[in-house]
């Protein structure tokens, strides 16, 4: 079996399954099988460690495995909750072998597949991991039509409460080469997949009727834009909420104003400039309305509004200058985002 990449999960307050009341959050090792993978963030609000891992690296017409593991963190027998996978729609599923845990596939309107495993015949005991593996296949190269959804290489689990509520959700990306695999595409355009496009569960492109089937209790809602009628969603992430725009039926920006809702680096609303520079890089920024919008080579798709001085002469506006100390008040993953060049 191929080498492993480990991701880090977020977690969402599980109050339904809670047994210490205690919303303190720590770092926990967990083991998939022999190896084991970089530090893991565990609520202890939840006690469930939902963990992921994908293929180090794949080709077109390999085949690797995608795991979940589950472990129970209280000192409580826990059920009634199961395991979801959501994989890109170029991706091909492969059947669970004679022994393996059953799983039901259905398929959501941007093409992804999810897999859906029921819950395991006994209790998760504590200190008890389970594991579960879905084997995947990659379509042979030159096989994948682009079709009309953005392609992406991004793997999401979610772990679910007996109500259909989420308690933990955890994404990466499959390592594969999309040059390859799709007909017609330089390897610039290929560069671009890596755009940041999601927030959760939900991504750039789907329509309101997919997120609302991805995330439960997400609410519309509308505005007045210069003088025209907009439509909108209200999506519940880190029992906060998530706006995500619509432009016709198709989310083109999703902004957050929480810190509770992080970047996969665990970044967002109140982390400071120099945090920023740490994960991503030199910063691109200009002031629009009023306000300093940075935004990274490393991380494209993805802009951040700072509380730093505006100056009085906007011509000499530099991002290098901007204080390591400024914070974010604002973010948001979209379509039509700047591009930063390399380097900043």
């Amino acid at each position: 079996m191929s080498a492993f990449r480990t991701v880090t999960i977020t977690i969402y307050a599980a109050a339904t399954i809670t047994t210490t009341g205690c919303d303190a959050v720590d770092r926990a090792r967990t083991r998939f099988g022999k190896e084991t993978t970089d530090t893991v963030l565990t609520a202890t609000g939840s006690g469930l460690a939902l963990g992921l891992q994908a293929p180090g690296a794949l080709r077109p017409g390999d085949e690797g495995v995608l795991r979940l593991t589950l472990t129970n963190n209280t000192d409580t027998a826990v059920s009634n909750v199961r395991l979801e996978l959501i994989v890109p729609a170029w991706v091909v599923p492969m059947p669970p072998r004679p022994g393996e845990r059953p799983v039901t596939m259905s398929a959501l309107e941007n093409g992804s597949t999810v897999f859906s495993y029921g819950a395991a015949d006994a209790p998760l005991t504590p200190g008890q991991l389970q594991t579960v593996d879905q084997r995947i296949r990659v379509p042979a190269a030159g096989s994948m039509a682009r079709g009309n959804a953005p392609w992406t290489r991004t793997v999401r689990a979610r772990l679910l409460a007996a109500n259909g509520g989420t308690l933990a959700e955890v994404q990466t990306g499959i390592a594969v080469d999309s040059a390859a695999l799709l007909p017609g595409v330089t390897r610039d355009d290929a560069a671009a997949v890596t755009r940041r496009e999601q927030v959760g569960s939900v991504a750039l492109g789907m329509s309101s009727g997919a997120v609302k089937n991805a995330v439960a209790n997400t609410k519309d809602t509308t505005w007045s834009q210069g003088g025209a009628r907009q439509r909108g969603l209200l999506v519940p992430m880190s029992n906060q909420h998530a706006f995500a725009v619509l432009a016709g039926d198709a989310v083109v920006r999703i902004e957050v104003a929480h810190p509770a809702i992080q970047t996969p680096e665990r970044l967002g609303v109140g982390s400071r400039m120099n945090e920023l520079r740490a994960a991503y890089g030199a910063a691109c920024a200009e002031v629009i309305g009023g306000r300093v919008v940075a935004w990274f080579a490393a991380a494209p798709g993805m802009n951040f509004v700072l509380n730093a001085p505006v100056p009085r002469n906007i011509a000499d506006f530099d991002p290098a200058k901007i204080p390591d100390s400024a914070q974010v008040t604002r973010w948001w993953v979209s379509k039509d985002a700047e591009i930063c060049p390399s380097g900043g």
